[in-house]
């Protein structure tokens, strides 16, 4: 009898090697259907196993089916309470039902038995953007980002974080990140140049340092290797649209949907493609299946606030940036756009404030001084206008458009002699804007130089100002 049971536990343990290994490889493949039933078999026979629960909470995970992935890792947590990961892979799940502070929770317990559990930071951090103050959420990134510096999805991440509590991101320090990111894929990929997440990575990198051509050859790489890859889809849209081809990046961004339903960022990417090629309807429905998968992301309501007026639905639109500005108090960009459909409400005395708002969240950014300079215009307050210009040429005084406006400001102000001063410091810097020639040309009118005049409005109109056609007939009567 003992042999006999020798040898029936012997080909049971047989059997569960072959199942194990055959669960595995389906896992690898992405069939995650079939890779249950294998680890539910493995289950049924072996109850005490914490590794078939982990394997078929995988595989529930990659069937989007967040509250079956809980079920499994609870399991996993209760045979085997002292592995880090399983607390995070029960987190992310957590996550992913937007249940934010039991998430977190999960994290610490994670972090506790492990305080460099790198799947535990990065979802800690990813949770805390809905839950925290600005300084925690960016702390909680940049411990993620030391324990996983080419991780280009938490990079990402940092930076809308920053964007969303009004931090300026360092552009050179992103760039740095991103290339040492693109080094650390580059080196994986060559030790092993057929793994497809890897090529897709790399592709990522490469979009993200500004070299579409190659991103677009590593990407497809990946896709031939693993034809469900979502983010290769995604990645190929964003580099097919940074390459002006709109129609094809929109055909990425659908087989990216086409492999997962539920992922907003697509739904996005997708909407802002369409919105490219004047689609805005469709780009709305986009939007809002967005804000329908994961309502208490506020990028969705920003974006859907932004096409609304296309329709002249400003009322609707502002009720959208409110329901953003709702979720996240210091989303500095939603102020922005809220600032402007008060404008286009013509309710600018609420435009100013709403600029000014934005301002004292980040003085530091400078497309807010612009903005409320130009407010100012529309009320004729031009002191004031003056002041904002000054400061957004203080903060970027490379770029051209800046000392145009204020210009332009200073002519209405009737002090055209200081006008053509600064208005030849914007043509230095970009000597062929067609609207700096017209400002100049109105400055000279002004000052009844009109053969200088006429000669600024020719070359406006040789710079396709078509506008400055009939003000350079007014020089013939003079």
């Amino acid at each position: 009898q003992n042999c006999k049971d020798f040898a029936e536990n012997k080909m049971a343990n047989y059997r569960d090697c072959e199942l194990v290994a055959q669960g595995e490889r389906l896992l690898s493949e992405y069939n995650y259907q079939a890779a249950t039933d294998c680890f539910t078999r493995l289950i049924d026979s072996s109850p005490n196993h914490f590794q078939y629960y982990v394997n078929k909470g995988l595989a529930a995970k990659g069937m989007n089916d967040h509250e079956e992935t809980i079920n499994q890792f609870d399991m996993a947590i209760k045979l085997d309470p002292n592995t880090a990961i399983h607390y995070a892979r029960k987190a992310e799940a957590l996550r992913s039902k937007r249940k934010y502070d039991e998430s977190v929770k999960c994290c610490d317990q994670a972090l506790q038995r492990d305080p460099s559990c790198v799947l535990a930071l990065k979802t800690k951090a990813r949770g805390m953007m809905f839950l925290s103050t600005d300084s925690e959420v960016l702390g909680y990134f940049v411990e993620a980002l030391k324990s996983s510096p080419e991780d280009l999805d938490l990079l990402e991440e940092h930076e809308l974080a920053m964007k969303l509590f009004a931090r300026s991101p360092n552009s050179s320090l992103l760039s740095k990140s991103y290339e040492a990111a693109k080094r650390n894929l580059e080196r994986k990929h060559q030790e092993n140049p057929k793994i497809a997440q890897t090529c897709v990575e790399l592709g990522t990198a490469l979009n993200r340092t500004g070299d579409h051509q190659s991103a677009l050859i590593e990407i497809e790489k990946g896709l031939k290797l693993d034809p469900l890859n979502t983010l290769g889809y995604l990645e190929k849209g964003v580099a097919l649209g940074k390459l002006d081809q709109a129609e094809e990046s929109i055909e990425q961004f659908t087989k990216a949907i086409e492999c997962d339903h539920f992922l907003t960022r697509v739904y996005f990417k997708r909407g802002q493609a369409l919105e490219d090629l004047e689609k805005y309807e469709e780009a709305l429905q986009d939007y809002n299946r967005a804000i329908e998968i994961d309502p208490l992301d506020p990028q969705g309501y920003l974006l859907r606030a932004l096409n609304l007026p296309v329709y002249g639905e400003l009322t609707e639109a502002l009720e959208s940036i409110n329901k953003a500005l709702e979720l996240k108090p210091h989303f500095q960009e939603a102020y922005l756009v809220k600032a402007d459909i008060y404008e286009q409400l013509e309710e600018n005395d609420k435009s100013i404030e709403t600029y000014t708002k934005c301002i004292d969240l980040n003085p530091s950014e400078i497309q807010p001084h612009h903005e409320l300079g130009v407010a100012y215009l529309h009320v004729k307050r031009i002191p004031q206008a003056l002041e904002c210009f000054q400061k957004a040429i203080e903060l970027d005084p490379a770029n051209a458009d800046r000392y145009r406006t204020k210009g332009m400001a200073l002519s209405l102000a009737e002090k055209d002699e200081d006008a053509l001063s600064v208005l030849k410091m914007s043509l230095g810097l970009n000597p062929d804007s067609s609207w700096t020639y017209f400002e100049m040309a109105n400055s000279l009118f002004y000052l009844n130089r009109y053969d200088e005049s006429k000669m600024f409005y020719d070359k406006a109109i040789k710079h396709n100002n078509e506008y400055a056609i009939g003000y350079r007939n007014r020089c013939k009567h003079q």
